[in-house]
């Protein structure tokens, strides 16, 4: 049984990890240093090690949202280096920039007056309702139709996009969602945790006393005294099962969703092995019960990184919001390197992921 896998390596790491099981941290819970910085991530809390940097969408790619819109939007890190699988959506698609200079805030509002303006000729060139919603000078701008709400708002130095579509009949809830989002939105530091019930946002957070609106949210963080680590969680509303003619059962377990992860790593000459023997680990995040993997990957250049992955499977049909969860911590040490730092050594790394996983909580809150 080889742990090595390339092209077609998806099924030996699945099978791998749903046939072994072990548990994790057997030595115990890590323990948090005081001096690691605290942030929240959708309605969950996360520890690191150092401040990082966040990511989240460049101004530019933004802007085109209102020209052409995407399928699957750009998220960058302050330093330009791509933040794959992030997400913001909450209640619908939700988009957020990085900090924009003057002229890309006037872009911005320039941009989204005329995608309004091109909603309102379309709607009634066929007859169907248009109706300008609020529109308050370089902050907010809103509109909608029978069967849609749009608006763009303005937080500290970034900007929001936030659209929701579906049946005219649950339009009033758009509504409501849209009133939730214009006026519970304010401006987040990174490494700030707010003590009030709602979502958090890269630089944003938005106040509710909901907790049922649909939230995808996935934030990659890059540390600074450790450029050479990057670290993403992920809160979701937990995916609704859909019927086995459309998707297979096993594709929503956590097994499944740890090798998806790790496939890609297998491609253009690239190739990943489990480190741990057995590779798949049951472990604890937030306290639902999920899979962890620690995983050695071998770039097409020959340079050797190592990441840790988690994924909790929640309950869509629990009175109680339990959450489907993706943790991981990824070393790139041509990332240090290039800044003449020396990179994190695997046993560090694996100790800080365990310690960062021991971390995530759902975030406490006072009513």
């Amino acid at each position: 049984m080889t742990l090595i896998t390339k092209m077609g390596g998806p099924a030996t790491l699945l099978g791998l990890l749903v046939v072994f099981t072990a548990t994790a941290c057997a030595q115990g819970i890590p323990v948090i240093p005081d001096s690691w910085a605290t942030d929240c991530v959708g309605r969950m809390q996360i520890n690191l090690p150092s401040n990082a940097d966040v990511a989240a969408m460049p101004p530019k790619d933004f802007i085109k949202e209102f020209e052409i819109g995407s399928n699957q939007p750009i998220y960058l890190l302050p330093s330009g280096e791509r933040a794959g699988r992030s997400s913001s959506d909450y209640a619908g698609k939700l988009l957020i920039s990085l900090a924009l200079s003057k002229s890309e805030r006037t872009k911005v509002w320039v941009e989204a007056a005329a995608r309004r303006a091109r909603n309102q000729i379309y709607l009634n060139k066929h007859g169907k309702p248009f109706f300008k919603g609020e529109h308050i000078e370089t902050s907010r701008l809103a509109w909608h139709g029978a069967d849609f709400y749009t608006a763009v708002l303005s937080v500290g130095d970034s900007a929001i996009f936030w659209e929701a579509e579906g049946a005219a009949e649950k339009q009033s809830l758009r509504t409501k969602r849209y009133q939730t989002i214009a006026s519970g939105l304010k401006t987040r530091p990174p490494m700030t945790s707010p003590a009030e019930p709602g979502v958090c946002l890269p630089y944003a957070f938005i106040r509710d006393d909901d907790d049922q609106p649909f939230r995808s949210i996935g934030i990659v963080y890059q540390l600074r005294d450790h450029p050479d680590i990057t670290v993403f969680l992920q809160d979701r509303s937990a995916e609704v099962v859909s019927p086995s003619s459309e998707r297979r059962p096993e594709t929503y377990t956590p097994s499944y969703k740890l090798n998806d992860f790790w496939a890609p790593f297998g491609r253009d000459g690239g190739s990943y092995r489990s480190v741990w023997f057995p590779p798949g680990r049951n472990i604890k995040l937030a306290g639902y019960e999920g899979k962890a993997a620690f995983v050695e990957f071998t770039h097409p250049d020959g340079s050797v990184d190592y990441g840790y992955t988690v994924a909790v499977r929640g309950d869509p049909d629990s009175k109680e919001d339990r959450p489907d969860l993706f943790l991981y911590v990824l070393r790139h040490a041509a990332l240090a390197k290039a800044k003449g730092i020396e990179p994190v050594s695997k046993e560090a790394l694996l100790k800080m992921a365990e310690t960062i996983a021991a971390s995530v909580k759902r975030r406490p809150v006072k009513q």
